[in-house]
């Protein structure tokens, strides 16, 4: 034997025992692919070895016969990985879908009526609701209304409006317990500072109509209701000062237009001043029912109470809406250091106010 080919002979087991661990080492980088991929990949290693060993003495053992043969098992497992990763994308896609389908078969909705409460009109538009809230009945209707009757007879508020107003005022007679004062530093302290029990306070509502609902129009509507129970005074909180006017016409439309008129104040247009209080100067300031003398025709009464307005004279703010927007509520004086909330609640008589706070 030539030193040649005993050259050619180790020189071709050399490479054979190079791709057989290039290929081992690819099938077990692939360990995401399925276990095909590993087969392909070891079926093409074994090729290699079983090429070399029936033909020693050939050209197999050259590197370019090992390269092509290792090309083979690139090629084959990466059309494996591809082929794996279009089923589980076509998985996938299949199960989003039937996912929608469901979502889509599972929300159905039902025209809503007042299952208990049995008079008032119609509401002009149709009304649907979610078929799974449909199901659970409302409890039963157990306060009786003292707005006035033609509120109800002649549709300004309607069977759904009123169903909201009567649920509302119900809640509003129960009492939460445990009414505690938080403090700033985190500490809980009965009401006064004292060891006694701490005054009720009574339960909220949360009306949750879609729009157009006519929801300030409900809102309106607790207004009248807690007027004729004699709560003079109520809070009105919203988001925009455009919305103040909309308020006014919505009390209007239910039979308060003087009480609009005169006693639906926007406090982010007051001074930052006591609106309880006398000034000194208070004994100069003519009451509400002299103002409405003051000037000729309408106005003139404007122009009175505007005059009236700025002067503060607290008897003017005895009763009515305080409407408020929420970025007037942080407002604070930079001279006196009054705020806008502390202004509000010292108007609202702090622990004894019992009107309405509607956000």
């Amino acid at each position: 034997m030539s030193r040649e080919y005993l050259d050619r002979f180790i020189q071709g087991f050399m490479e054979i025992d190079a791709a057989d661990s290039w290929a081992a080492e690819r099938a077990s980088d692939m360990t995401t692919t399925t276990a095909a991929t590993a087969a392909a990949a070891t079926t093409a290693a074994a090729r290699i070895a079983m090429t070399s060993a029936a033909n020693p003495w050939t050209n197999s053992f050259s590197p370019t016969s090992v390269m092509a043969t290792s090309r083979e098992v690139n090629s084959i497992a990466d059309a494996v990985v591809e082929n794996e990763t279009n089923i589980n994308s076509a998985a996938a896609n299949n199960n989003n879908s039937e996912e929608g389908h469901e979502e889509v078969e599972e929300i159905s909705y039902t025209p809503y009526k007042p299952a208990k409460l049995t008079y008032g009109k119609i509401h002009p538009d149709p009304v649907v609701e979610n078929s799974t809230l449909g199901a659970v009945a409302p409890p039963d209707v157990t306060y009786n209304l003292a707005m006035p009757a033609d509120i109800i007879y002649e549709g300004k508020l309607s069977n759904l409006q009123l169903e909201a107003v009567v649920y509302g005022c119900q809640r509003h007679m129960t009492d939460l317990p445990g009414a505690n004062t938080f403090h700033r530093n985190g500490t809980i302290q009965s009401a006064k500072g004292t060891m006694e029990e701490p005054p009720p306070i009574r339960a909220g509502f949360l009306l949750g109509d879609g729009a157009g609902m006519g929801k300030g129009r409900t809102l309106a509507g607790f207004v009248v209701e807690n007027i004729a129970r004699g709560r003079k005074k109520h809070v009105w909180i919203s988001v925009s000062n455009d919305l103040y006017e909309d308020a006014k016409r919505d009390l209007r439309d239910l039979g308060l237009s003087e009480f609009a008129e005169n006693n639906c104040f926007n406090l982010g247009k007051l001074p930052y001043e006591s609106l309880v209080e006398a000034s000194e100067t208070s004994g100069k300031f003519s009451t509400a029912k002299n103002t409405k003398k003051k000037g000729k025709g309408r106005k003139g009464k404007k122009s009175a109470i505007k005059k009236n307005l700025s002067s503060l004279d607290p008897s003017i703010y005895e009763e009515g809406v305080m409407f408020a927007t929420y970025s007037t509520l942080i407002g604070v004086q930079r001279t006196t250091g009054m705020s806008r909330l502390e202004q509000l609640i010292e108007w609202c008589g702090e622990a004894d106010f019992d009107g309405l706070i509607m956000l």
